[in-house]
């Protein structure tokens, strides 16, 4: 009996004495050392063993025995990746070669439940142990990786206000990391998109940038429009001297601002 699973020890065979009358008297050795009377053998590899029979006065007859392990199947699989970064759709098929049927095959992805599916989805990103078991209870396993894309980092070139509490901000998104970004849409509500990556007429404050690829997949990142502080003017008085008189003059004075010479 041929062993069931590759790499087992289930295998087993009895001689069988032809061609005398009784053969109780013979005693059977694997490998010619330790004799027995019983003529079977169990608990065996798959290999050829040197199979020794003694009869009753000591002469001893020498055969060999073949014990096969079935071919073990190469698994190969046809794996569909993660849409989107951090994305649960990802899929694979188990492709069961070197076999002539695969029905008999169940699956599994932990190696506690099986399936009689082949097809795993709703996956995310990752290295998956992939089992599969036979009708004979043999299991045997390969890895395959599902994987997902990069997510572009987003950067911002922008344009200030101006003047305080002006609305004359822009900013152009820039998309690093990706080999094209001309597939992209981006908008600062999350509703309306647009393909030109610059926006104009914007006041100060923090914005929330989307920015969404041909296959729509949303990424999010901020950017910080400033404005000018206003300064703050003072004055210097010299007051009229004389009731009627005209020689008051006065300084204006710029504070909180580096440079008031324009």
């Amino acid at each position: 009996v041929d062993v069931t699973c590759p790499d087992g020890e289930d295998g087993s065979f009895i001689v069988i004495i032809e061609t005398v009358s009784n053969s109780e008297d013979y005693l059977y050795s694997i490998g010619g050392d330790i004799f027995q009377p019983d003529s079977s053998f169990v608990g065996l590899e798959a290999g050829v063993y040197d199979v020794y029979v003694q009869n009753s006065i000591g002469c001893e007859f020498l055969t060999q025995m073949e014990v096969e392990e079935p071919v073990e199947p190469t698994l190969s699989f046809e794996t569909t990746d993660v849409t989107c970064p951090d994305g649960e759709d990802g899929s694979f098929i188990v492709i069961i070669e070197t076999v002539s049927n695969a029905e008999d095959y169940l699956y599994s992805i932990d190696g506690d439940i099986f399936q009689s599916d082949s097809s795993f989805i709703g996956l995310e990103a990752g290295v998956y142990e992939v089992f599969v078991q036979n009708t004979g209870g043999c299991e045997f396993s390969n890895l395959t990786a599902v994987e997902e894309p990069d997510a572009p980092e987003i950067d911002f070139e922008v344009d200030n206000v101006t003047c305080p509490d002006g609305g004359d901000a822009s900013f152009i998104v820039i998309i690093e990391t990706v080999s094209n970004s001309e597939n992209f849409e981006f908008s600062i509500n999350g509703n309306e998109f647009q393909e030109d990556s610059t926006f104009f007429n914007l006041s100060a404050g923090i914005h929330d940038v989307t920015v969404r690829n041909a296959q729509s997949c949303y990424f999010y990142s901020i950017v910080e429009i400033t404005e000018p502080d206003a300064p703050t003017i003072d004055f210097n008085i010299d007051h009229v001297t004389c009731s009627g008189g005209n020689d008051a003059s006065f300084i204006v004075i710029i504070e909180t601002v580096s440079n008031s010479e324009n």
